[in-house]
């Protein structure tokens, strides 16, 4: 599944953006923010409905509201509203929040939390991500853009395409290798047995789980 999203009527670009921000700061008495230099590390916002300035409490901090899109490297995020961090490289996004990277992972949730120094992505509530038939449910989710895995803490499910159900309490998966770790109260379930284990490896591509502590398999075969 590919997300995409046309530029709404009246979208206010990220450069007239700004300068209504040095505008905003000016009126107000204060020095405008300045942005950090030009760069593919930079996280850019990519248009909005509209911004609300908040000069007086907080200076470079802004909210964007409506059809919200930020961009850093090859990955998008879309939500209905936005805090956007200049200083920091960093935003709070709120609402029908969709992360797409590179066309090949995406992942959905009611918060964001994203640091573009760090390349961390801090998802929360009715968190999904989809990886090419594999698909990762949590309510609580951090994905390291740079090691490539999302690490989950608080209890998650994947289900690969073969409709094996995995779940723990702790876990990981890494898109690249298409391997999964879980810790703690593990279940596998498919049609032929459910397994329950302590730590388990499972490569969502092969479909082979590597048993690594104490195990029982309940199933109806004889």
């Amino acid at each position: 599944m590919i997300f995409t999203k046309h530029k709404p009527a009246g979208y206010k670009t990220a450069t007239s953006l700004v300068l209504c921000i040095a505008i905003a700061c000016i009126l107000a008495g204060q020095n405008p923010p300045t942005p950090p230099a030009p760069g593919p590390n930079i996280v850019h916002l990519e248009y909005a409905d509209s911004m609300l300035p908040n000069e007086y409490e907080r200076p470079h901090v802004q909210l964007f509201v409506g059809n919200v899109r930020f961009k850093h490297e090859n990955a998008t995020m879309d939500c209905d509203s936005s805090y956007f961090y200049m200083l920091g490289n960093s935003l709070d996004a709120y609402g029908n929040v969709e992360m797409n990277q590179a066309d090949t992972l995406f992942a959905y949730g009611d918060r964001l939390l994203y640091d573009g120094n760090r390349k961390l992505a801090r998802l929360r509530e009715n968190v999904r991500m989809e990886n090419r038939g594999v698909t990762l449910l949590t309510d609580s989710l951090d994905y390291d853009r740079v090691k490539n895995i999302g690490y989950f803490e608080y209890g998650g499910t994947i289900i690969d395409k073969e409709d094996n159900e995995l779940s723990s309490v702790r876990g990981q998966y890494s898109p690249a290798t298409k391997v999964a770790v879980f810790n703690y109260d593990v279940t596998l379930t498919n049609p032929r047995f459910v397994l329950y284990s302590d730590t388990l490896h499972y490569n969502t591509n092969t479909g082979i789980a590597t048993i690594l502590g104490p195990s029982r398999i309940v199933t109806d075969s004889c």
